[in-house]
Order: structure tokens, then C-alpha cells, then sequence
């Protein structure tokens, strides 16, 4: 289902990518007291990426910033956030819950250009590396078109290595400004225990998913080494359940804590990597810091600290056979392998986050000394919704920043309705159109606004039978609404509501006739959450729906939905 999700939102973006433009900033020097920084994120499971993204939030943080994080999924647990989180449900454009600040940081090319659309602030592209960057040759002619056209917009873009940002500059034409990946010393250190097996063990990180990890090129190495009369464990450290190789290691570890993850360095006689391309490889240099010896492809982005025959073993990319002997050569010289380990913790000494992160909030605050050029004035919309309906003085200032810069012909926002239950309602409604129209798509902004005193729901004679508790007549009153419906999410609103009165008349057929629902209708959690509410009382049944609500998140491709939070 999260494939599914997010391959809709990119469609969506993919959709807008004629609309892209360069961010027209101005240089505006203002003294900030504190600084207000957004990491917009496409996923926040284990991996490298991810973990120096939220790094780089804590660090900022204990300078002085202030710090969100934006992401569709969950708070992550297996790292201890010290930021402000939101999380966008993932029906609407993940860039919608950013809010107002001083620098939004787009962490992926699919979502600068949204990122950038909604007005906020200045947006730096911090870049990683990733197949556009060293596998270019094989995307689709259409995706590189379109992140060609990604890479077009952004005024400021960081990575974090020389190799990178070289590719950068050779594909997209694009300068970058290079920033070092570091480590947390608390965790990868010396320090602390070791992760125990019954026999030496290798460690191997990545997910089967990500074939640039070269995984079965490590496995097989294992392979070689244990016929050459090595008797030694494969330990495999992965963000996702494996669904091949499962019986080539023999202890598996999916999103383990980042502690556990420092122990099993200690205790490995040998960490491996296969990759075929990276920018800048943290396990690796985490290795390093805790005393493992390293063998690893010769690839650009570990050269970036690694040097062979001093801090590792290199070994020709894709040569499972080579990979094995320089694996065999650490496990049998004693002497090798404390050579490595000794200039492998020298190495991981130069990568420290109080050397870095000082320099990327100095390049944050030149970033946030500049200010976005309104392409439009709030004289050219008709605005629909008053001062009054926001909910915080932040959103009336996001929605018009958004009217400023947005090219859209129409905004419409998700307005609240609290019936007398306590339950809350928001629908979608015109919130602003611009007076003379240039023929671009309306944009559904995620941005709830309260319900005027005149407002009423268009279903309001049927609602008032149900708010009187006539549910009967409330029923009778929704299926006829269903039944006139032509529009197939509106006729999925009116069930709900014939579902909501069913519950108080017959739970037994409120259960049945949402189950028939649910084998065609399954992207709305507002029918998961009417089935936690038949369930409530079976927590057995209920956990699983819960936790699949928390991950969809509010139904917002509907024309109404039931506010989760």
C-alpha cells in the first residue's frame, strides 16, 4: 500500500511539472533570532540517508534553531528525535504541512518544485546521491526530463561530498556546496558493548530493494570465504523486511535501534560493503569509529574518506571473487586488521558533527537573508473565507504567502464543522480565485480553516436527523443522497455517513455493509476508522486498524473527510 501512496502523490507532482520555475528570491539581510528550518522528507525509515538528515535536525537544534521535520510517515522510533514533527497525511502534497519559516530544506528532487510552491521561504535541495546522480544512463528518458526540471528551480543546493556535488555540476549544470556527512560519537564509538554470536560474524547493510548495495555480490562473497575454511556468521542489517536471501544470513536485523546498531560494529570481525555507487557512504566511516575493520567497493563516494591499504580493503565493483579475498585477508593477518582499525578510528576522528553543523547553520542563516519576489498581490484574488476562520495567526500568514506566489487560478482549503457529538467533519471549500483566470488547475491546499457561522454542510437536513439522534430517518435521508450521486468519492461520503447511522441502529450490518465496501473502496481511512469504532471493544481486531490509519491518514482526496487529530 505505501508504494501505492506514493506513487500517486509523485503522479501528482509529475502532473505540475510544466508549472515549475526557478525561486525568485531577493537578498534581504535581517537579523533572526531564531532561525526556523524545515526538513521536508520523503521517508524516514533506517538507512544513512535518513539518519543524517535527522543528524543534521538535532545538531541544528542545540544551536540555537528551531527545527521541524515533515514526512507522510509516522514519528520514527528507531532514532531519538529532538525536533518538532509533522506528519502530512498521504493523500494530500507532503510540501502542505510545512510551516511558516526562515529555509525549508527539500531532501529529494521529486518534491523540490512543490516545496517551493507553497511561498514559505527560501528552499536549498539537499542532495545525497542516488541512481539520477551515478546511474544516469539507465532512468527513463521521461524521468530524467522531469528531474532535470527539479533541479532547475532551487537557488541553493548542498550535498555532501566533492564526488557528488561533481556529478551535480557534470548532469544538471548545477553549483552545489559540499558538507561532510559526520558521525554521533555517543553511538559509534570504542565504547560500549559488543554484539555476541557463538563465531566471528561479517555485517552487511542495505535492503535487497536497493540493488546499488550489491547484496547477493556480498552474499556470494560470504560464500567463497566460509568453502575456504572461514567459519564465519553473515549478519545483515536492513530498513525492510527481506523477501529474498532470507536463508543466506544468519541474523537478520530490521530498523534495529541505532545503539544496538553501534554494538554490532564492535562485535563484527569485519564490516563489508558491495555498493556500486554511493556519494558519501556512513557505514563505512561508522565502522571506522568503532574499531571494525572495513572492506568495501572502490566506489566515488567512499573515496571520499576511505583510502585503500590504510583505513580499508578495496575491492573492484560487482567481483563478488575479489570482494572475498580481501574479506579472507582481514580475517587471517592479525596485524592487517589492527592496522586498519588503528587509521580507521584516525579517519573517523576528522568527521565530528561540532566541526560540521556550525558551518551548515552558517550557510543557513545567508540562505534565510533572502526573501521571496510575490509574483501576484492579494488585490488580484477574491478571497472567499475571512481572518476569523484560521486557526492560528501562522496559517492566515501561510495562506497568504501562498496567495503571493502560487500560480494556481483557485485555492481551495478543508474547512472544520464540529457536530454536537463531538466528531469533526472538514470539507473542502473555495477559499480564494484569482480575478482574471490564466487557465492553471485549482490547488486543494492542506490548511484547515474554521466554519463560518453561516456555513452548513450541503447533506445539512439529513445531518440534523442524525444530530437529533433520528437515525432512522437520518438513514433513509442519507441513502437517498447516495442514490442521486453521480460522483463516486461524494456517493463514498454519503455511505459513511449511512455507515455512522447504522452503527447506532444495527452494528451487524453497519460491520457487513462496510466489509463489502472496504473490497472496493481501500484508500479511504475514513471507513478504517468507522471499523475501529465497531471494534472498539476487540483490541485484538483493533490494533492492526489503528496503526493503518495512522500510516494512510486523513482521507483528503475525498471531498470531506473526518479530521483524525
Amino acid at each position: 500500500m505505501i508504494q501505492e501512496l506514493r506513487a500517486k502523490e509523485f503522479m501528482g507532482r509529475w502532473k505540475r511539472q510544466e508549472f515549475a520555475k526557478p525561486q525568485d528570491l531577493v537578498a534581504h539581510k535581517t537579523v533572526k533570532p531564531k532561525l526556523h528550518i524545515v526538513y521536508v522528507m520523503t521517508h524516514v525509515s533506517v538507512c544513512g540517508g535518513v539518519k543524517i538528515i535527522f543528524e543534521h535536525a538535532n545538531h541544528l537544534k542545540q544551536l540555537g534553531a528551531k527545527v521541524s521535520i515533515v514526512a507522510h510517515f509516522p514519528k520514527p522510533t528507531w532514532f531519538q528525535l529532538e525536533v518538532d514533527y509533522i506528519q502530512v497525511p498521504f493523500h494530500t502534497e507532503l510540501a502542505h504541512g510545512i510551516p511558516v519559516c526562515d529555509v525549508i530544506v527539500a531532501t529529494y528532487w521529486d518534491h523540490i518544485q512543490s516545496c517551493i510552491e507553497t511561498g514559505l521561504a527560501p528552499v536549498v535541495y539537499f542532495e545525497q546521491g542516488d541512481f539520477h546522480l551515478f546511474d544516469y544512463d539507465r532512468v527513463a528518458p521521461d524521468k530524467l526530463k522531469f528531474i532535470h526540471r527539479q533541479f532547475e528551480p532551487p537557488a541553493f543546493i548542498m550535498t555532501v561530498s566533492n564526488q557528488a556535488a561533481s556529478y551535480i555540476k557534470k548532469i544538471y549544470g548545477r553549483d552545489a556546496i559540499v558538507f561532510h556527512n559526520a558521525l554521533n560519537e555517543n553511538v559509534f564509538s570504542t565504547m560500549g558493548a559488543k554484539y555476541q554470536l557463538d563465531k566471528p560474524y561479517l555485517l552487511m547493510f542495505g535492503s535487497e530493494q536497493t540493488e546499488f548495495k550489491g547484496i547477493p555480490d556480498i552474499i556470494k562473497a560470504h560464500k567463497i570465504v566460509k568453502r575456504n575454511g572461514f567459519d564465519v556468521s553473515l549478519v545483515w542489517v536492513t530498513a525492510n523486511e527481506p523477501t529474498r536471501f532470507i536463508d543466506d544470513a544468519d541474523v537478520i536485523h530490521v530498523n534495529p535501534p541505532q545503539e544496538l546498531i553501534g554494538q554490532i560494529y564492535r562485535g563484527a570481525a569485519c564490516y563489508v560493503s558491495g555498493s556500486y555507487y554511493e556519494a558519501f557512504p556512513l557505514p563505512g566511516l561508522e565502522a571506522m569509529s568503532c574499531g571494525c575493520p572495513v572492506v568495501t567497493t572502490a566506489n566515488s563516494g567512499v573515496k571520499e574518506y576511505a583510502v585503500d591499504q590504510y583505513n580499508c580493503l578495496f575491492s573492484e565493483i560487482g567481483n563478488a571473487e575479489e570482494l572475498a579475498t580481501q574479506i579472507m585477508k582481514v580475517l587471517g593477518d592479525v596485524d592487517l586488521a589492527d592496522q586498519l582499525v588503528k587509521n580507521g578510528l584516525k579517519t573517523a576522528d576528522n568527521y565530528k558533527w561540532n566541526k560540521i553543523i556550525p558551518k551548515i547553520y552558517e550557510y543557513y542563516i545567508e540562505v534565510a537573508n533572502h526573501q521571496i519576489n510575490s509574483s501576484s498581490g492579494l488585490e488580484d484574488w477574491e478571497i472567499t473565507i475571512n481572518d476569523a476562520q484560521f486557526k492560528s495567526e501562522e496559517d492566515r500568514e501561510k495562506f497568504y504567502r501562498l496567495l503571493l506566489t502560487t500560480d494556481s487560478d483557485q485555492v481551495d482549503l478543508p474547512q472544520l464543522y464540529t457536530l454536537k457529538n463531538g466528531l469533526v467533519i472538514a470539507r473542502w471549500v473555495l477559499a480564494a480565485q484569482r480575478r482574471q483566470k490564466s487557465g492553471t488547475p485549482p490547488l486543494k491546499f492542506y490548511l484547515k480553516v474554521n466554519a463560518n457561522e453561516d456555513s452548513r454542510l450541503p447533506y445539512h437536513a439529513a445531518l440534523k436527523y442524525y444530530e437529533l439522534k433520528y437515525f432512522q430517518q437520518a438513514l433513509e435521508s442519507f441513502i437517498a443522497l447516495m442514490n442521486n450521486e453521480k460522483d463516486t468519492k461524494q456517493k463514498t461520503v454519503y455511505f459513511r455517513w449511512g455507515i455512522l447511522c447504522l452503527i447506532e441502529l444495527d452494528v451487524s450490518k453497519a460491520k457487513q455493509h462496510l466489509a463489502e465496501m472496504l473490497e472496493v473502496t481501500k484508500d479511504n481511512a475514513d471507513l478504517y476508522y468507522l471499523l475501529s469504532q465497531i471494534f472498539h471493544q476487540e483490541s485484538s481486531n483493533n490494533q492492526g486498524i489503528l496503526q493503518l490509519i495512522d500510516l494512510m491518514g486523513e482521507a483528503v482526496h475525498y471531498p470531506e473527510f473526518i479530521v483524525l487529530t
